[in-house]
């Protein structure tokens, strides 16, 4: 459940970027028409990514702590060893692997949220038209929809 709200949240700032940035790519404008027909199969594929990052979780497959501990032989038999197996690194690489794609899109997104915003600032001083402009409400919605 925490990798799937990590990818449902980096989704909504990408729908929010492309439905609110205003770029002039070729590609950006194709997916700005396509939006709302990719957005469930991006959020099905996001929920089968988390789901299979959870599996080895699930299985306990990756035990932080495995101790052992047993008498030394030939030796004192109040003297123990604890032999202790520990797979932290590799937890700690598929906790990782799990965060850095939704990472990566929420920043990357809200980057150019940003970006157009001040693009269409610096438009707008240019222009100094003196009423409030729908598209910067828009972006101001949309930045502070990201942050929260």
């Amino acid at each position: 459940l925490n990798y799937s709200n990590l990818w449902f949240g980096a989704w909504l700032s990408v729908f929010y970027c492309i439905k609110v940035a205003s770029f002039t790519q070729s590609f950006f404008i194709w997916l700005k028409q396509r939006i709302a027909r990719l957005m469930p199969w991006m959020l099905l594929a996001s929920w089968l990514c988390s789901f299979i990052a959870a599996i080895p979780f699930a299985w306990d497959a990756y035990s932080v702590h495995d101790n052992f501990t047993a008498p030394r032989p030939l030796t004192n038999s109040s003297a123990m060893t604890t032999t202790r197996r520990d797979n932290l690194g590799l937890l700690i690489l598929l906790c990782n692997a799990g965060i850095g794609m939704p990472l990566i899109l929420c920043v990357v997104s809200s980057v150019l949220l940003i970006q157009s915003l001040w693009i269409h600032t610096r438009q707008m001083q240019n222009n100094a038209s003196g009423f409030r402009d729908p598209s910067l409400e828009a972006h101001m919605k949309a930045i502070k929809s990201v942050c929260s």
